[in-house]
């Protein structure tokens, strides 16, 4: 894997916060420091290398990190993290509201907005509002006419 450098493109001199005295070449350091690092594949910068070799994987489908009890296979090492929790029924993310526990902060992201009437998902057609993305995602379907399938569990899947 091979990382591209970005270059500052000021044609100004930049100044030093502390003395105000000209450091445009220190100052062009710092910049590319910040993202330094950008994937060949399609153009993402990172301001660390190993934030660009975690992202890498998503191209390659490399997976290092599996589960011990069922042998799934994960690209970075937060997702097996979070997998786990449904062995081992682990939910650390309360509602102060309600007081229903959660496995994922996303999920206890989602279930805010039933008590905040939060509607952030909006159809681009019709209008209607969605608090979560997978009901406009189901509603776009009205539109386009798509049919949903079912996994043999009896749950919508993507045909």
């Amino acid at each position: 894997m091979e990382l591209q450098n970005l270059e500052c493109q000021s044609d100004s001199s930049h100044s030093n916060d502390v003395d105000n005295a000209p450091t445009s070449a220190r100052q062009c350091d710092n910049d590319k420091a910040r993202k330094s690092a950008t994937c060949k594949v399609c153009g993402k910068a990172f301001r660390y290398k190993s934030n660009l070799i975690k992202h890498h994987r998503t191209h390659t489908g490399e997976k290092l990190y599996s589960c011990g009890t069922c042998e799934k296979s994960f690209s970075h090492r937060a997702h097996l993290t979070a997998h786990m929790r449904c062995h081992t029924g682990e939910k650390p993310y309360s509602c102060v509201t309600c007081g229903k526990s959660f496995s994922r902060r996303t999920y206890l992201t989602d279930h805010m907005r039933l008590h905040t009437d939060e509607k952030p998902y909006s159809c681009g057609t019709c209008g209607k509002s969605f608090s979560q993305r997978t009901n406009l995602t189901d509603h776009m379907r009205r539109h386009t006419g798509e049919k949903l399938q079912l996994t043999p569990s009896g749950s919508p899947s993507q045909p």
